[in-house]
């Protein structure tokens, strides 16, 4: 403003003076002209047509524009306000964020608690049924038994009376033929060496129709027909050719030894044992009667596995003294031989016993084994990579036996869990064998910001692998929970062994 009114004193001066001079700027932009007419021209350098005014034109212009800068500033000072009006609501939002987080988090604890609630009933259920189920079986087995017996002293009955009645049409037919020729056709009694006939029936002739079972002596192979029957032609048959085709020649089995003398039932044309005369002997590794192994490390010291994965049998040796003969899958990781025994074999697929305290008995217990856990990662990774996901998910609904001694185990969340982690052994955390055990190396990874275990533990108990399938990838289980001894074993798990 003070320069244009300088510029105007300056026209007003030259105008007075009857001149026309020009004034001009230090050059930059704008030159100022002031005219004997009276008007001031803006002139830009360079500019074609120049822009003239007058000095109440630019005034009014001057005027205006401190006008709109005013509404500028006041909508700027308007905009300033809503800024701040938002910032507030924000930060509100933010307080009812965090709240419904905690309301959440407080509803999640809430929904675990019904669930595990829910989950205690319905495995009591489960149990109820499991013990219904159980009890029905062992009747069924009772009255199998029963009817075996009754069998048998039927099928002596029947026996008995075959001989009866063959002596009988043996007399009858010697009395109608003294005289002639034979009337009753009949086939010639049955000679089959080393085999389990009845005296009576390998010593007498039998009629047409006449049909008996053949097997062998222990350590001695059968091949052929395991039931003959006596033909028209008077030969000896398979009993499903009767009636069917006819039989012109003999086709009785015969009974050759077992390639190994210590084996008391073969198979496979006498080569394969399949069950050993000794009791301390079980068929392994081609079906040889082999010392048997109650671990896969008791082989592995006997230079009978390699590294990886192999299927053997194992001879368990129960508490009681009885032995059972058992499929194992045998892990060689590192120099160590891990046993691997799916409980369910031992019950003949049945489901085993489901527990929520690693103290308590279950089935691996029961047939002279343990719940073991893994002893490290890289037999961690093994087992995943032989087994697959689904029977991880299967049977590992626990990471096995790990359990503290102690009621209160702390906050465990940032702990790596293994036998040589310093916070897991301050929490007394163990392998029920005293041996190596591992979960994971790192810190809990959780859903909703929930990292385990959190310390609701109760001594003794089993940890769960507690999260939505997939429970446990290639690398580590998923997520440990300690959940208040609310976990359970479920009816399937893997049994093992100390020694490894």
């Amino acid at each position: 403003m003070r320069f244009i009114l300088v510029c105007l004193s300056l026209a007003v001066t030259a105008y007075a003076s009857g001149d026309a001079p020009v004034i001009s700027s230090d050059g930059a932009d704008v030159m100022i002209e002031a005219g004997t007419d009276g008007k001031i021209t803006l002139r830009e350098p360079g500019a074609s047509p120049p822009v003239d005014t007058t000095v109440g034109e630019m005034l009014a212009t001057m005027t205006k524009m401190a006008a709109d800068m005013a509404t500028a500033t006041d909508a700027l000072n308007a905009a300033n306000a809503k800024i701040t009006s938002l910032e507030g609501d924000l930060a509100s939002s933010n307080d009812i964020v965090t709240e419904l987080k905690e309301n959440l988090a407080a509803n999640m604890e809430k929904i675990d608690a019904k669930i595990a609630i829910a989950s205690t009933q319905l495995q009591d259920e489960v149990d109820s049924n499991f013990e219904t189920f159980v009890e029905g079986q062992d009747k069924i087995k009772a009255d199998i038994a029963a009817n075996k017996v009754a069998t048998a002293e039927n099928s002596k009955k029947l026996a008995n009376g075959f001989e009866t009645v063959d002596k009988d049409i043996k007399t009858l037919a010697d009395k109608v033929d003294s005289g002639g020729e034979s009337t009753f056709q009949t086939c010639d009694p049955i000679v089959i060496k080393n085999s389990k006939l009845h005296p009576n029936v390998a010593k007498l002739k039998h009629i047409v129709g006449f049909a008996t079972d053949l097997a062998c002596e222990d350590g001695f192979f059968q091949d052929g027909p395991s039931q003959v029957t006596c033909f028209p032609s008077g030969k000896y048959c398979a009993t499903e050719k009767f009636g069917v085709t006819s039989c012109d020649d003999q086709d009785l089995p015969t009974c050759s030894p077992c390639d190994d003398s210590t084996c008391k039932v073969c198979a496979e044309g006498a080569d394969m044992c399949t069950l050993c005369k000794n009791k301390d002997k079980i068929p392994v590794l081609g079906g040889d009667c082999r010392d048997s192994y109650s671990s896969c490390k008791e082989m592995y010291d006997a230079n009978k596995l390699k590294d990886g994965a192999t299927e053997v049998q194992l001879l368990s040796r129960k508490p009681d003294g009885n032995k059972v003969s058992v499929k194992a899958t045998c892990l060689v990781v590192g120099k160590q031989a891990h046993t691997h025994i799916k409980c369910i074999d031992f019950q003949n697929g049945r489901g085993c016993m489901n527990t929520n305290k690693v103290t308590d008995d279950n089935t691996c217990k029961k047939y002279g084994y343990e719940h073991v856990p893994f002893r490290s990662q890289k037999h961690y990774s093994a087992a995943f990579n032989h087994f697959g996901s689904s029977i991880m998910e299967r049977f590992w609904k626990t990471p096995g036996a790990i359990y503290s001694g102690q009621g209160f185990i702390g906050d465990l969340t940032q702990c790596a869990l293994n036998s040589e982690s310093q916070c897991a052994s301050e929490a007394d955390l163990q392998s029920i064998d005293g041996k190596d055990w591992w979960f994971r190396n790192g810190k809990g990874i959780g859903a909703i910001g929930s990292l385990q275990p959190s310390g609701d533990y109760t001594e003794e108990c089993y940890f769960g692998v507690h999260q939505p399938s997939p429970r446990m990838t290639s690398e580590s289980f998923w997520q440990i929970n300690d959940f208040d001894c609310k976990l359970y074993t479920g009816f399937y798990y893997m049994c093992g062994t100390k020694d490894y």
